[in-house]
């Protein structure tokens, strides 16, 4: 019993740390406007590079990036967990799947901190990379969600891929940095519900049997 309450603590402060980030990451462009000392926000999330204060775009991208590689790495560790905590409950635990996924967004992410849009070298590379993350991301919320959040993650996906597209039709209905800030807090909505998730079908069939 020791050994599952001590397993289980791990993962949930595991997911609580994945909720704090998540909610910084919806925040950013606030802290970035804060950290730019201009009076309105710029074209775009990734024009804050440029800013005075760089190494504050710097971070929390870095955080950001962070957040979804390390919980891809971890899905397997969560997996060992898990069949651990099986051992243990007279139903099967259902283990979480397809967070492996989150390295491939977390490198989209590091991608766009490396590679700078305004240097003509890069700027294909920045937008590959933006473009991995956001469309990547839209695909995960809309079919890879688990199926008792399903309709919750394709009406994230939507919010995100009109937002998207809206700038991409026509850049006078809604500018490059509104489309960007209303797919990351899309995304980090749908990170806090499969990370609150994951604890919670553990903790639902490990109390009846500790």
């Amino acid at each position: 019993m020791k050994k599952t309450t001590e397993i289980f603590l791990k993962v949930e402060r595991l997911a609580q740390l994945e909720v704090f980030i998540a909610i910084i990451c919806i925040l950013m462009p606030l802290f970035l406007r804060w950290a730019d000392g201009r009076s309105s926000f710029r074209d775009s999330i990734s024009n804050y590079v440029y800013m005075e204060n760089a190494h504050v775009f710097g971070f929390f991208i870095t955080a950001a990036a962070l957040m979804f590689i390390y919980n891809g790495v971890l899905y397997f560790e969560k997996e060992k967990r898990m069949e651990t905590l099986s051992a243990v409950s007279y139903s099967p635990i259902e283990l979480p799947t397809g967070k492996y996924y989150n390295i491939v967004l977390g490198l989209g992410l590091l991608g766009v901190l490396f590679f700078p849009h305004e240097n003509e070298n890069f700027k294909v590379i920045h937008y590959i990379f933006a473009g991995v993350f956001f469309a990547g991301s839209i695909i995960v919320m809309a079919f890879l969600s688990e199926k008792k959040h399903r309709k919750t993650g394709i009406f994230l996906a939507t919010c995100a891929a009109i937002a998207l597209l809206l700038y991409f039709i026509n850049e006078t209905w809604i500018n490059l940095f509104w489309a960007e800030w209303i797919a990351l807090i899309a995304i980090g909505i749908h990170y806090i519900i499969e990370s609150q998730s994951s604890i919670g079908s553990v903790f639902d069939k490990i109390i009846p049997n500790v």
